[in-house]
C-alpha cells in the first residue's frame, strides 16, 4: 500500500511506484496501472505517459512491451505480474466488486495507491495500512 496526500497527488505516487518496480528488475511489460473508475472518470486510464513511463491501453498492440494503464473493467480477465490499482474514489458504484477484479488481475504482487481519505474509507485498506506503518 503507498498513500498519496491528495486525488492530484495520485499519478506521481504511481509513478513512484513504477520507478520501484522496474529499479528491482520488473520489465515495464509486466505491470498494469488498474484504475477502478471508468473511461470517463480517469486520469491515469487516459494518460500517455505516466512519470517517465509511457503507456498504452489493455489493446494496444504494443502491450506487452510498456506499462499498461487502463480501467480494471478494460482489463478483466487479463493478468499481469505487477499490478498497482488506484483511483479508488471514481468508483461510483459497485466497490467492492470492482476492487475484487483489479486485485485479482495481479500473479505476482500488488500495490494500491491511495489517498489517505480512501484508506480512512475502506476499514480494509485501514487495517493494510495501520499494520504497514505507511
Amino acid at each position: 500500500m503507498a498513500q498519496a496526500p491528495s486525488n492530484t497527488s495520485l499519478i506521481d505516487k504511481v509513478a513512484l511506484e513504477l520507478k520501484k518496480a522496474t529499479s528491482a528488475g520488473v520489465d515495464p511489460g509486466d505491470i498494469a496501472v488498474l484504475t477502478l473508475g471508468g473511461q470517463t472518470r480517469t486520469d491515469v486510464g487516459v494518460a500517455d505517459r505516466i512519470g517517465p513511463f509511457e503507456v498504452v491501453r489493455a489493446d494496444d498492440p504494443l502491450a506487452g512491451q510498456h506499462v499498461i494503464a487502463d480501467t480494471f473493467l478494460r482489463f478483466k480477465g487479463l493478468e499481469r505480474p505487477w499490478i498497482i490499482v488506484t483511483e479508488l474514489t471514481r468508483a461510483t458504484d459497485r466497490y467492492d466488486v470492482r476492487m475484487h477484479v483489479a486485485l485479482t488481475r495481479a500473479t505476482v504482487s500488488c500495490v494500491v495507491v491511495a489517498t489517505h481519505e480512501e484508506v480512512r474509507g475502506d476499514p480494509r485498506l485501514a487495517a493494510v495500512a495501520g499494520a504497514s506503518g505507511r
